[in-house]
């Protein structure tokens, strides 16, 4: 029965599949947070040094460069929604560890109750088997001086 409670306390495999894929996402999430972090901030960069560029050259350049300007912009709207998007991912899968890791701590306590109860009706178990060990030999040295008596 104890093997069972401890086979039940344990993390199913899918849980612990499951936590695994968690963090493992969590740790991809923040490194790509990390990449598109650092994409941002060249682009960023770019995009000052284009436009000083475009506030010296003017005319045909200059809708040039304004052009790249504007894909550019595009490009960080789009990390932007990138990192957001991996923001809430890593979020979500933190969430999820800290239940799954709160869901092991009480199965564990459960476990210690069921250990003690357990506990506690092998020492009955036990007195009471004594008990009735003092009473069959009680009854037959009963018994056995009925016998005696009357044959």
């Amino acid at each position: 029965m104890i093997f069972l409670l401890r086979q039940q306390n344990k993390p199913s495999v899918e849980d612990a599949r499951r936590m695994g894929q968690l963090r493992t996402q969590v740790d991809t999430l923040t490194q790509e947070l990390v990449r598109i972090k650092r994409q941002s901030s060249k682009i960023e960069e770019e995009i000052k040094s284009l436009q000083d560029k475009i506030l010296e050259i003017g005319g045909d350049k200059l809708r040039a460069q304004k052009s790249k300007v504007d894909q550019i912009k595009d490009q960080i709207v789009l990390i932007n929604e990138r990192i957001t998007k991996s923001q809430v991912a890593k979020s979500r899968a933190e969430k999820d560890i800290t239940k799954f890791e709160n869901s092991l701590a009480k199965n564990e306590s459960e476990l210690e109750e069921l250990n003690n109860e357990i506990e506690k009706l092998t020492e009955e178990i036990q007195q009471k088997a004594e008990v009735a060990h003092s009473i069959r030999a009680r009854a037959n040295e009963a018994k056995s001086v009925f016998i005696r008596t009357n044959f």
